[in-house]
Parts: C-alpha cells; sequence; structure tokens
C-alpha cells in the first residue's frame, strides 16, 4: 500500500482519538477531585480546602504558589487532601502540616490560624514564606475552612 493511501486512515484515527479525548475532558469529575460544586463536597470547607471555591465563587489571593496562580486549586494542592503537608513547593520550602491539631501544637488558635491564612502571618507574627498564599476571603468561608481542618487527623 502506497504512502497516500495511509493518510485517509491516519487522518480517521486522529479523529477518534481526539473526539475520545473531548468525551473524556467532558466527564463529571469524580468525588474528592478539585472542583467547586458543592454537592461534591460534605461540607464548604472541604471545597475551599481542595478548590479554593468559597460561596461566591474563586478566593482571590495575592502571592502563593505559581502553579496555584496558573491552575487554582485550594490548600490540598500544596499541603495534601490530608493536611499533613511535607510536599516540596518551589526550591527549598516544605508545605507544613496544617491539621488542626498540629497547628495547636505550634500554639496557634483559630484566631491565629485565620491570620496565617488571609494575612500570611505564623504564630509569632513573623511573614510565611510567600510561598503561602494571602487568600481574601469573607468571614464565613475562613471559619468553614478552619472548621474542615478540625476534622483532618
Amino acid at each position: 500500500m502506497s504512502r497516500s493511501r495511509w493518510y485517509p486512515l491516519i487522518g480517521l484515527a486522529l479523529i477518534i482519538v481526539g473526539v475520545a479525548g473531548l468525551m473524556l475532558l467532558g466527564r463529571p469529575a469524580p468525588s474528592g477531585t478539585f472542583r467547586g460544586d458543592l454537592e461534591v463536597y460534605s461540607s464548604s470547607g472541604q471545597r475551599v480546602f481542595f478548590t479554593g471555591v468559597g460561596s461566591e465563587g474563586p478566593i482571590p489571593f495575592d502571592d502563593g504558589a505559581f502553579w496555584l496562580r496558573m491552575h487554582g486549586g485550594g490548600c490540598a494542592t500544596c499541603h495534601g487532601a490530608d493536611g499533613r503537608g511535607g510536599r516540596p513547593m518551589m526550591l527549598n520550602v516544605l508545605a507544613p502540616d496544617i491539621r488542626y491539631s498540629a497547628l495547636t501544637e505550634m500554639g496557634m488558635d483559630d484566631g491565629l490560624i485565620a491570620r496565617a491564612i488571609t494575612s500570611g502571618l505564623d504564630e509569632q507574627g513573623k511573614p510565611l514564606d510567600t510561598a503561602m498564599p494571602r487568600w481574601h476571603m469573607s468571614a464565613d468561608d475562613l471559619a468553614e475552612v478552619i472548621a474542615y481542618l478540625k476534622t483532618l487527623r
């Protein structure tokens, strides 16, 4: 068979692969993936934790890792689905454990956790690394995400 006779078959194969890819992209995301639909999550705090989407839509932020600015996401993007951290960020920054139990062991309370999330300050008032976004979230979303941190074990 000559090369020119293969071109229609190659074209058809590319069309089939393209249609299959579009079908996969259009499928709903399974539970626990990064979607903003509340019905996928057990609480709005869990939705914020996984997606960065609050009660009024995507939550704006300053600073943060470049891939978060490019692709979106929430706390789990850097700290992991379990909040235990340990994931390498940028060149020499490891995402810390943000489970409520770990934060309170460091001397933080709800107010200090809220300050870390929104202002990027640690328990001593020192600036966190700029890899940590400074989230501009509503008081309700902030309370919800802190409540969700309390559920992580």
